[in-house]
């Protein structure tokens, strides 16, 4: 083979590598996945309780959920939460809880706070508690 001949080939094998890196870089990624939101925690420490709440779902369309911590040493946590929550949107439509599964009474309560689903339009939420301590708490995240 002459050197006529093996420039051909490697400029052929060149050209084969280049037109098939070009053509598999060309392609689309397939759609991204949809990636859970993480929200991060909040807490608020006024008074003598000391609450910090954590989002578990904040999804448009489905339930709201909560995971809602009180923390005292002085205080009897003697707060019924379905009774003083609410949960509002940037739409201005507000919902009550529906369950609440941390009990009633002692010195620390950890549970779930549960909302009806939220609105298909909402952008953001406020968690509002009222009374606790004396004091009212308010938790606000962009969804």
């Amino acid at each position: 083979m002459n050197k006529l001949g093996i420039v051909l080939i490697l400029t052929m094998v060149f050209l084969t590598a280049s037109w098939v890196w070009m053509v598999s870089g060309s392609k689309q990624d397939p759609a991204p996945s949809k990636i859970p939101m993480t929200l991060s925690s909040q807490s608020d420490e006024k008074g003598d309780v000391a609450v910090k709440v954590t989002p578990i779902s904040l999804e448009p369309g489905k339930q709201a959920k909560f995971e809602v911590v009180l923390d005292t040493h002085s205080v009897e946590l003697i707060y019924h939460m379905v009774k003083i929550s609410s949960l509002s949107d940037n739409q201005g439509n507000a919902l009550n809880p529906v369950s609440w599964s941390g009990g009633l009474g002692g010195h620390h309560l950890k549970g779930e706070l549960v909302f009806p689903p939220l609105k298909m339009d909402a952008k953001s939420i406020e968690l509002f508690i009222s009374g606790i301590d004396g004091f009212d708490r308010s938790f606000s995240w962009n969804i």
